[in-house]
């Protein structure tokens, strides 16, 4: 089971065209059950620099199928 289990954390960030920006730390938890099929858990997504966009603090779940 260990072996199907991977954890990560990183920055993430999305800027737009009028210049305003939110950076974001980000904790994932990925569990591989096939090759192509995996859950995702976003077990922590914190605003920690922005410019004209709220932070936020954020959980999520997410099923990926890669074709």
């Amino acid at each position: 089971m260990a072996e199907r289990l991977r954890f990560a954390t990183g920055l993430t960030d999305l800027i737009k065209n009028n210049s305003n920006y939110i950076i974001n730390w980000r904790i994932i938890i990925r569990y591989t059950f096939f090759q192509k099929l995996h859950f995702e858990f976003a077990a922590a997504d914190k605003g920690i620099d922005t410019d004209n966009t709220p932070k936020s603090i954020g959980i999520g779940f997410y099923i990926r199928n890669n074709f």
